[in-house]
């Protein structure tokens, strides 16, 4: 729903976001351009590469705010990638992880993880998890050579992802669910949260 504001506006929203880093691995416009495709963060010696990805079901945009989204694939998955390494120069070598961040509905999560095994073998096995988000539902399954992880709304719960590597250099990971309601509430997000509800309360009566 992002852009249900128009992407003039969202972009707006976004340059005044300081404290995270805002992705855009698949959009085409010039009101998001500006926005990196990928991240990198070191983990040791090791670099892990993040993309952020919209889904292309222009069902699921408003008419007259449909952005152009390239598909959720191997390809874009890939060209995502190489941009990175690029990127990292001389250290291209230390890139060893790629976790995709995906908007879309479950099966088109599942069409990315099964497109990327059989035709990318080798950034399948460096992509252990799929950080995918739009269900109500939780879905944790594996499809292909990915765990696609998705959570469920309202930030009810929680998703701890670990990824780690042995002595052997083999990767493993591990997937835990945590309800929200198990930590004590932060007056500060409180707060936070009551503003953006009610700012958005604002936009939707328009």
């Amino acid at each position: 729903h992002e852009f249900d504001i128009g992407a003039a506006a969202l972009a707006g929203k976004i340059g005044g976001i300081h404290s995270t880093t805002c992705l855009n691995s698949n959009i085409d416009g010039p009101e998001l351009v500006d926005l990196p495709t990928f991240a990198t963060v070191s983990v040791g010696a090791r670099t892990a590469v993040f993309g952020g990805y919209a889904t292309n079901d222009l069902s699921c945009y408003r008419p007259s705010s449909r952005p152009n989204v390239s598909p959720i694939d191997a390809s874009a998955f890939r060209q995502t990638w190489q941009q990175a390494l690029a990127s990292l120069g001389e250290r291209s070598a230390s890139a060893a992880l790629f976790v995709p961040m995906t908007h879309q509905l479950v099966p088109h999560d599942r069409a990315s993880a099964e497109s990327l095994a059989e035709e990318d073998p080798q950034l399948a096995a460096l992509t252990p998890i799929i950080l995918g988000g739009h269900e109500h539902d939780i879905f944790v399954e594996t499809v292909g050579r990915s765990t696609v992880v998705k959570v469920g709304q309202d930030a009810e719960r929680i998703g701890v992802v670990d990824i780690w590597w042995d002595l052997g250099g083999e990767m493993h990971t591990r997937v835990e669910l945590l309800p929200a309601a198990a930590f004590e509430p932060d007056g500060e997000v409180l707060a936070w949260v009551s503003t953006q509800a009610a700012s958005l309360d604002r936009m939707m009566s328009v």
